[in-house]
């Protein structure tokens, strides 16, 4: 990659995005620096605060090969507008800026303001009306649109010469446009409101502008950011006061913006007071007496939560069956199935009983035997009954529509939950029965929204394994519930028999009690023959890498595994034997570059080519596809749009479609490589076999949850590879268990008053 200067005039608009401003031109180079000859005219890549035909800036490009179309530039920062230096180009460039101004007129200006035009006009546009035949709209009109232009351009080189990117320019003119520099000036932590632009940019503003530390508005939006960065790293929904006055300097000592941060605590508890006053945070107190901090949105969204459980465990329902139906079904299924286990049996009265309950287990439970019971029950008593199934993710959604038989829906498009349906209301969910698969993955926002829906005559049964990774999002919902009591819960404990000899359920048993190797009847790696969980021991994170690609080879020549049949999971993305280095190397291994297999560019070390496998990593539901899809790319090509552009397409061919899948280029990005990914991506899949490499360099990421939950993705074969210490530390680390809020308590306080509520009656 080659860097220069370059100067050049716009020929042709190729593509603009009037968004981010993203544009690609045909211009005319007039200097550059370059020790390589450039062609005179050359295509141009880059954000552009305004652009016309005509116009000429200059900029610090990247020079970049695109291997389907040669040479073309890449601005790495916005480029300078250069404005003309005689009067008829000019007059050009103001008519260009100015709608309805002609050239002639704008001529007429130049002539009577001088080469100066444009900084007299901004000074005062009222200079505008020496020239004849100008009034005073006509002046206004002139100047507003001249400034706005200038206002946004003095916005990105503000916020270059500081260091930032300069993209940020775009959202921060989205919202402030002309006044944009003196708001940000006058308060440069404004831009922080709504979690719309990083709080560490604001700090960079503040200290180019000389600003205290002690500054009010500096404060407030640190308590803001700190409560958001435990909602977001954490997973609470909330957070104790005592923690923002404790913690709040060494928070803001990570930006490394200010060399130090000794805010007074007086001055954080008036903060605390004044965001409270702007109703920007809401404070309670808990049972124990601790002042729990809320963001107004997670306060509401609380309540919500436990107002619409009560509303649907309090509804008063016709019983569906009676004790003698549910008895009699049983008999009939034991006889035509397998004996069920007492709780399973329990499981089945307390489903179809109750308005809400909980199915819960791990694995070798019989959870989906269980669940498939409580369907066949149903439809045995009343066959016309209508059963929805709902999963967080494609994946458990598709894994969910296997096991039954039956048609299921990821939540986000059963109730038709944005980004889906962003401007219409929610679907009303009023099924007799709804059935929550992995509702361990639900996170506070996506399950009020679901239990806001949820018809009161409806009965609902959550089922989950709460000892498996928490949601992404805030909250721990199902744990929350089972432990308040407030919801009839059926915890399934006894292993059945054909998972009795498997070491992955035996071991995943052990991981979750928190019994480590050393343990008498801790997690057993002795790899006994006919184990179907071994552990390779290594210490060296590259010869870990080695022994993950030796036992694909095995496993395809010596058990006939294929591919799709094995997934490597990882507990993070970075590092040596992270998900991204994974994939480079299985990609180089499985699917090596070739002259005929197309490929399209990510950046300068990842590439998608034709044959890799790759995941969906969010939900789109204009292409049908969900997070969590696992495919296979059959073509790359280009075509040309309807704006004469040239744009990559790539095709991918998922288990879940019968069609191929095509992606445009500005939804390339929503595809990873998908030979190795993390465990908090594997949730709701099972796979015959899976690689799980463990070492001490992911300690940030390893805890009890987090192994317990990629051990059990294993149906067949679980082979571990790494450092036996590296799992004991995990299987001791409970952390995520622990998330703030207090939705236990108050489910407590409304199985309390329903208990009041039966004693009086």
């Amino acid at each position: 990659m080659e860097f220069i200067n370059i100067v050049f005039k716009v020929k042709k608009i190729m593509h603009r995005d009037n968004d981010t401003r993203f544009s690609i031109i045909r211009g005319s180079l007039i200097k550059h620096d370059s020790e390589n000859g450039l062609t005179k005219d050359v295509t141009i890549k880059g954000y552009f605060p305004s652009i016309y035909v005509g116009d000429v800036f200059s900029s610090l490009s990247a020079k970049e090969l695109d291997k389907t179309y040669g040479h073309y530039l890449e601005l790495i920062e916005y480029p300078k507008t250069v404005l003309p230096e005689n009067q008829k180009a000019l007059a050009e460039f103001i008519s260009r800026r100015v709608k309805g101004l002609s050239v002639k007129k704008a001529l007429e200006i130049v002539d009577s303001l001088g080469i100066n035009a444009l900084s007299k006009i901004k000074d005062d546009y009222k200079i505008l009306l020496t020239v004849d035949g100008i009034k005073e709209r006509k002046a206004e009109k002139i100047y507003e649109q001249l400034i706005s232009h200038e206002a946004y351009e003095e916005l990105v080189l503000f916020i270059q010469g500081i260091g930032i990117r300069s993209k940020i320019a775009n959202k921060i003119y989205e919202k402030y446009q002309d006044v944009s520099l003196s708001r940000i000036k006058n308060n440069p932590y404004c831009i922080c409101h709504d979690n719309e632009i990083s709080f560490e940019y604001a700090e960079k503003i503040a200290m180019n502008l000389n600003l205290s530390k002690h500054n009010p508005n500096r404060i407030e939006t640190a308590i803001m950011d700190y409560i958001e960065y435990r909602i977001k790293s954490f997973g609470d929904i909330c957070i104790y006061r005592e923690m923002i006055l404790n913690s709040l300097n060494e928070f803001l000592d990570k930006y490394n913006v200010y060399t130090d941060n000794d805010l007074e605590e007086i001055e954080i508890l008036y903060a605390i007071e004044k965001l409270s006053s702007k109703h920007l945070i809401k404070m309670e107190t808990n049972n124990k007496g601790q002042i729990c901090v809320y963001k107004s949105l997670y306060h509401t969204i609380e309540n919500n939560i436990v107002q619409n459980l009560k509303n649907i465990l309090g509804y008063s329902r016709l019983p569906f069956a009676t004790d003698t139906q549910i008895a009699n079904f049983i008999t009939q299924y034991e006889k035509e199935n397998f004996e069920l286990d007492i709780m399973q049996r329990q499981a089945i009265y307390t489903a179809i009983q109750n308005g809400i309950s909980i199915l819960t287990g791990g694995p070798g439970t019989g959870k989906t035997n269980t669940m498939n019971a409580i369907v066949k029950c149903i439809l045995s008593i009343n066959e016309k009954s209508t059963i929805t199934l709902l999963a967080p993710t494609g994946k458990a959604s598709e894994r969910m529509s296997e096991l039954t038989n039956m048609v299921s829906s990821t939540i986000h498009r059963g109730i038709k939950l944005a980004p889906f349906n962003e401007n219409k209301e929610l679907d009303y969910v009023e099924s007799d029965f709804v059935f929550i698969d992995e509702s361990s993955m639900i996170d506070a926002f996506v399950f009020e929204k679901l239990t806001s829906v949820i018809s009161p005559n409806t009965r609902v049964i959550f089922i989950g394994d709460f000892n498996q990774l928490p949601s992404v999002g805030a909250g721990l919902l199902l744990r929350d519930m089972i432990e308040s009591g407030a919801i009839p819960t059926t915890q399934l404990t006894k292993i059945f028999r054909q998972a009795e000899s498997s070491k992955i359920v035996y071991n995943a048993n052990r991981i979750i009690q928190g019994k480590d190797t050393h343990d008498v009847d801790g997690v057993d790696i002795k790899n006994e023959d006919g184990s179907n969980f071994i552990f390779w021991k290594d210490n060296n994170p590259m010869s870990i890498r080695n022994k993950i690609l030796l036992s694909l080879d095995r496993l395809s020549s010596h058990y006939h595994y294929k591919l799709k049949d094995i997934c490597i999971l990882a507990p993070m993305k970075m590092g040596d034997i992270g998900v991204d280095e994974l994939n480079r190397l299985l990609q180089k291994k499985l699917n090596p570059a070739s002259p005929l297999k197309s490929e399209y560019e990510v950046d300068a070390l990842h590439c998608l080519r034709v044959g890799d496998r790759v995941i969906q990593n969010t939900n789109n539901s204009d292409l049908n596809v969900f997070n969590g899809f696992v495919g296979i790319i059959t073509d790359i090509y280009t075509e040309i749009t309807a704006s004469g552009n040239d744009e990559y397409r790539i095709e991918v061919e998922y288990p879940q479609r019968e069609d191929v899948v095509i992606y445009q280029e500005m939804d390339i990005e929503q595809l990873e490589l998908a030979y190795a990914m993390t465990i908090h991506k594997s949730q709701g899949s099972e796979f015959p076999v899976v690689l799980m490499p463990i070492h001490e360099t992911q300690k940030k990421m390893l805890n009890c949850n987090l192994v317990y939950t990629g051990v059990t993705r294993a149906k067949e074969m679980l082979i571990m590879i790494g450092q036996e210490d590296a799992l004991n530390y995990s299987i001791h680390q409970t952390e995520a268990f622990q998330r703030i809020s207090r939705i236990k308590e108050k489910l407590e306080a409304v199985h309390e008053e329903y208990l009041t509520l039966k004693a009086v009656a």
